[in-house]
């Protein structure tokens, strides 16, 4: 997976379309200095591992940002309270 989008990362479906994704993978440092040697089927694993690591960091992310802006835009958190959910959503921002 050689591109970042937040939303919307189209899943290659056709033969074409993994080769097309591999050979964008090949112009990285990482194939050219790592994995030079690894063929399609292991580029694919390699993809859907990064596909479902992406996937889960999203969840996690949904799962506090979500609650977080509820309860601020609600007026339910105080001061010191905003400071912390502050905190918290920068740490799973990083």
């Amino acid at each position: 997976m050689v591109t970042w989008k937040l939303l919307g990362e189209q899943l290659p479906r056709t033969e074409e379309e993994w080769q097309t994704e591999f050979a964008r993978y090949k112009e990285f440092p990482e194939y050219k200095y790592k994995n030079s040697s690894i063929t399609l089927s292991e580029f694919k694993w390699i993809w859907w591992m990064e596909y479902a690591h992406r996937t889960w960091g999203r969840a996690i992310g949904a799962a506090v940002f979500v609650p977080a802006a509820f309860f601020w835009a609600r007026g339910l958190l105080d001061r010191g309270m905003k400071a912390r959910v502050a905190a918290y959503c920068a740490l799973v921002a990083a």
